[in-house]
Order: C-alpha cells, then sequence, then structure tokens
C-alpha cells in the first residue's frame, strides 16, 4: 500500500509540476517585457515548491532565522544554507521564497 500511495504522490507532484511550468513559461513571456527583476518566474517557483511540499506527506521543513530577511529588506543580500540531508534541499530553499 506505501508503493501505491508513494506512486501516486510522485504522479501528482509530476503532473503538477509540468502544468505549472507550461503556465510559467507563458506568463513569463507575457510579462517580460514589463517585469525586469523576474518577479513572475519567482512568484511560480515558490509556488511550486510550497504546493510540491504540501502533496509530499512524507517531508517537513524547517528554516530557522527568516525573521532576518525583514532586516535586509528586498534590495538586500543574504546567504542560505541548506544542509544537503537530501534534493528536497533545493525545493525548501524555493519554499522559502526570498
Amino acid at each position: 500500500m506505501a508503493v501505491v500511495r508513494s506512486l501516486a504522490i510522485w504522479t501528482a507532484i509530476g503532473v503538477f509540476t509540468v502544468l505549472l511550468f507550461i503556465v510559467m513559461v507563458l506568463a513569463c513571456l507575457i510579462a517580460l517585457p514589463f517585469d525586469p527583476l523576474r518577479t513572475v518566474a519567482h512568484f511560480f517557483a515558490n509556488t511550486w515548491a510550497k504546493s510540491i511540499l504540501r502533496l509530499n506527506p512524507g517531508v517537513r521543513v524547517e528554516a530557522d532565522g527568516l525573521e532576518n530577511f525583514s532586516a535586509i529588506g528586498g534590495s538586500g543580500a543574504a546567504v542560505l544554507c541548506a544542509n544537503h540531508q537530501s534534493m528536497a534541499d533545493i525545493v525548501a530553499l524555493y519554499w522559502i521564497g526570498h
């Protein structure tokens, strides 16, 4: 039963990723002349990551120090470190949304 559940979760993630990618490409092409900071692409990447982490019940994300992002503002610099326990770190960094 666990294999069937895992296949269902990963199939849903795959289908969602492909569909969201198609919508993102179209939205980014339309917004390209008006969006020099690529905020549309960032929005879709953040939405993708949060959705994947909600779909997968076996993944838990813990982020320490998110309150410090407000101190640097939207144009400041930050160093984000992942512990590389799995490939989920890439999705978790998108989940942070900074």
